[in-house]
């Protein structure tokens, strides 16, 4: 998804092609709807009230010695904490010490030596996802040579949190605990710790700064438990044919769906080459208005076929627009029939769609 805030325009300059599906996004955190609670809002509202902006990484690899500590480095000030925080980012596998390189050197005298300052940075610590950040052995490593960390300006400490979404999981409270005594051993500086879901855990999991991400788009913090947010994202898919079949008839790649009576199907400009995923043929839904039509057959490259009997034939023509994403049927419920989770769905919505930005 392109950033909310944009302009309204045509992604990939192939509006037509896709027949004008359109994806709407409404206005960022403050278009998204508010939180059930208040110590939530304040959460999703930083104490500076930032605007989180996305950051667009890179990883660079400069390993050694099997440190691996992830900071993200900051460059052009668009909004910010204090105003120093940024929208683009790069992230790097960081160097504690010399490495084997003579040319690089140690990343704090790299730092020194070619830029005369120190770099803002967030450092990551592990504990208990085993994915990026400070082991456990490379956490000593930095408290017991504190001088490897002579050229970062530390803005946060920060880890992630691997099961929050399973708010009984016994490895949330692990991984608290494990945070609050590596932020002991490290400089002071703030913290953020808090996902999506993790916001929704408790007070004690909020630190400094949280980093919603699916929570921007209103996707539920908790599968199968109701959602404290108001979704801001809407699919619609453009009818392109209507025809009419009799019963015994099949539709779609390999005969999976045969009518049972006479139908009315509808084809529409939507497939898996704009990231609606082939998992959802036979077992999904669209809505025109409040009538909800099942997605029948294969979900093809470039189209999908609908039932759409139940809509008078003078309320549907070629040209309408069908809902796939919305109210009725939020990204949560299209995520479970797809056997996915929400983030995959809206980060699969390819760049032919028409995005249409509400409010910005």
């Amino acid at each position: 998804m392109v950033a909310s805030g944009s302009k309204p325009s045509t992604v990939g300059g192939n509006k037509n092609r896709t027949g004008g599906n359109q994806v709407a996004v409404a206005e960022g955190i403050d278009g998204m709807a508010a939180p059930a609670k208040a110590p939530v809002e304040r959460a999703l509202r930083p104490p500076v009230g930032v605007k989180l902006a996305y950051c667009f990484g890179q990883a660079v690899e400069s390993g050694y010695l099997g440190i691996n500590a992830f900071i993200f480095f900051y460059y052009t000030a668009v909004l910010g904490l204090s105003g120093s925080l940024v929208g683009a980012a790069l992230a790097l596998s960081m160097c504690l010490d010399a490495i084997a390189d003579p040319l690089i050197g140690s990343w704090s005298d790299n730092t020194r030596s070619r830029l005369g300052r120190r770099l803002p940075a967030i450092l990551q610590v592990d504990t208990g996802m085993s994915r990026l950040g400070l082991s456990p052995r490379e956490l000593a490593t930095v408290v017991d040579d504190p001088g490897r960390l002579d050229g970062v300006e530390l803005l946060y400490v920060m880890s992630h949190l691997a099961c929050s979404e399973q708010q009984s999981h016994a490895l949330n409270a692990d991984q608290l605990a494990r945070f609050k005594a590596a932020r002991a051993m490290l400089p002071a500086a703030p913290a953020s710790f808090a996902n999506s879901s993790g916001i929704f855990l408790s007070p004690d999991y909020h630190f400094d700064l949280a980093r919603p991400g699916a929570a921007l788009y209103g996707i539920a913090p908790v599968a199968g438990q109701p959602n404290p947010m108001r979704p801001v994202i809407r699919l619609q898919g453009k009818v392109i044919q209507l025809r009419d079949i009799d019963a015994g008839a099949v539709v779609g790649y390999g005969a999976t769906w045969r009518a049972p009576t006479a139908r009315r199907i509808a084809t529409v400009s939507v497939g898996y080459a704009d990231g609606f995923l082939r998992g959802l043929s036979n077992h999904s839904l669209a809505y025109f208005g409040d009538t909800p039509l099942a997605l029948v057959g294969i979900v093809s490259m470039d189209t999908i076929t609908l039932d759409v009997s139940d809509v008078p034939d003078d309320q549907l023509q070629p040209g309408g627009l069908v809902e796939l994403i919305g109210d009725r049927h939020p990204v949560d419920a299209l995520a479970e029939e797809a056997g996915t989770i929400g983030y995959e769905i809206l980060t699969s919505l390819g760049g032919r769609y028409f995005r249409d930005y509400l409010g910005a």
